[in-house]
């Protein structure tokens, strides 16, 4: 990891000067291939520098994370990221859209709607449903 951080430094040091608000952690990650002893050891303390860093610059941080992400998410938070992009409820993921909701907290939720929903088996009709249901959820007003 120090290595890989070494090597990154130059790279967040122009993230943090680039003229964009938002930054994508793209890091697609699933708890069968970063289980929560891993995530926690030594991902989360890296995130939590990197989040820092940007935050500093005004930088609004955000992480892709898709899969098998129940055991992960409720340490999430503990990185610092102002929002999960691609969390994905069950029945493509792991994980209830309430217990989504109950584990990020304020943490935004980018997405959310299940890329099976899109497919011709479910209705337009079952698609507005359930966005409308994770606008309910997540929607702070």
């Amino acid at each position: 990891m120090k290595t890989a951080e070494e090597a990154e430094n130059q790279l967040y040091e122009v993230l943090a000067k680039c003229p964009v608000f938002s930054l994508n952690f793209g890091e697609n990650l699933d708890a069968r291939f970063d289980p929560p002893k891993i995530f926690n050891e030594y991902l989360v303390p890296y995130y939590k520098k990197r989040v820092a860093q940007l935050h500093k610059a005004k930088k609004f941080c955000f992480i892709h994370m898709d899969g098998s992400l129940k055991p992960l998410l409720p340490h999430i938070n503990d990185a610092g990221f102002d929002g999960v992009e691609g969390a994905t409820p069950l029945p493509q993921g792991d994980i209830t859209l309430e217990e989504l909701k109950e584990v990020l907290g304020d943490t935004i939720l980018i997405d959310g709607i299940p890329m099976l929903s899109f497919l011709p088996h479910c209705s337009y009709k079952e698609l507005e449903e359930y966005t409308i249901k994770v606008l309910n959820f997540f929607t702070l007003i």
